[in-house]
């Protein structure tokens, strides 16, 4: 699997594989075995498109679900920062797709995510 990141810094002398949608798309073009891990407090801070996780739902065997305030790369716990869960949730709900998640964040924050999550299940 390969994980969606966030930017590097401006004037950085890194690029990242990952941080664009074009490394994406070049990715699943070539080859029918490459999936990905969508990481939604990443996506948050650098969104790769409006609902890239949507539109390539297929190619998405897993999510990294953990939150933070659309600027720094917080790892906090589910509804502790700004992302829209109620509507991730219901557009993954949607789908016809299988998928895991995978909480990444301090292992002390994970029963309020759950407790979090399932309000919306």
């Amino acid at each position: 699997h390969i994980e969606n990141i966030y930017s590097a810094p401006s004037k950085s002398d890194y690029q990242y594989l990952g941080d664009r949608i074009e490394d994406f798309n070049d990715l699943f073009h070539h080859s029918k075995k490459i999936y990905t891990c969508y990481d939604l407090g990443h996506g948050n801070i650098t969104p790769l498109e409006d609902n890239f996780y949507i539109k390539h739902i297929a190619k998405i065997k897993s999510f990294h679900v953990h939150d933070n305030d659309s600027i720094n790369d917080l790892h906090q716990s589910v509804g502790a920062g700004d992302i829209n869960w109620m509507s991730v949730l219901y557009q993954l709900k949607k789908t016809a797709y299988q998928y895991y998640f995978i909480l990444e964040h301090d292992a002390n924050q994970y029963d309020r995510s759950l407790k979090y999550l399932q309000l919306f299940n």
